[in-house]
């Protein structure tokens, strides 16, 4: 998978010792999520060469099995990411904002994807949206002191909610919006 999408980006054969490399390491990070999720099957993996503008909002991620975890590994992003714990959110805050706004976001992704245009020339009338995905000063964030930063390139590994457990709540900074770089994602999963 590491050649095919290599051979797509910088042309075919370039590089090899290089894609060689981070192919070990996306093994040895696979096998490092599937024991810590106490999994007997190979974790999910994922190459993302896209910024969604929903990242910029704060969200967990979700999924219907035990126990899960992603590893993000962000490479060419100019900026990090942000991680906050949950009692840090205000829930029922949280749930009635994702109600409002997560059909305009997924429309806003959709966009993005599809033009090529920046969040700000998609969403001029919505200024304090912006605002807020700019500063990640959202209504129901309790207490900004509370949010750690992820630094630059540095691989992260959260909590994915599931049914028995509660996830880690993360969002991408502002200046990642037009460098999607290059991120590798791994999930996995007990079941």
């Amino acid at each position: 998978m590491i050649r095919k999408v290599a051979d797509q980006l910088i042309g075919p054969g370039a590089f090899e010792g290089e894609c060689g490399e981070l192919a070990n390491d996306i093994r040895a990070l696979s096998a490092l999520m599937a024991g810590l999720a106490g999994s007997d099957h190979p974790p999910q993996v994922a190459i993302r060469t896209f910024f969604a503008p929903g990242d910029l909002v704060w969200h967990v991620d979700r999924l219907n099995e035990r126990r899960a975890f992603r590893l993000v590994w962000p490479i060419g992003r100019p900026a990090g990411m942000r991680v906050t714990m949950r009692d840090n959110v205000d829930e029922p805050l949280f749930a009635a904002f994702m109600r409002r706004e997560h059909p305009l976001l997924c429309s806003l992704d959709t966009q993005v994807a599809r033009t090529g245009r920046n969040v700000e020339t998609l969403w001029p009338h919505r200024p304090r949206q912006l605002e807020a995905m700019r500063s990640g000063q959202f209504p129901f964030l309790k207490n900004p002191e509370k949010v750690g930063p992820v630094a630059p390139g540095a691989a992260s590994i959260h909590r994915v909610e599931t049914p028995g457990s509660p996830g880690t709540y993360h969002r991408s900074c502002w200046s990642n919006r037009d460098c999607p770089g290059f991120q590798i994602v791994i999930t996995a999963a007990a079941d």
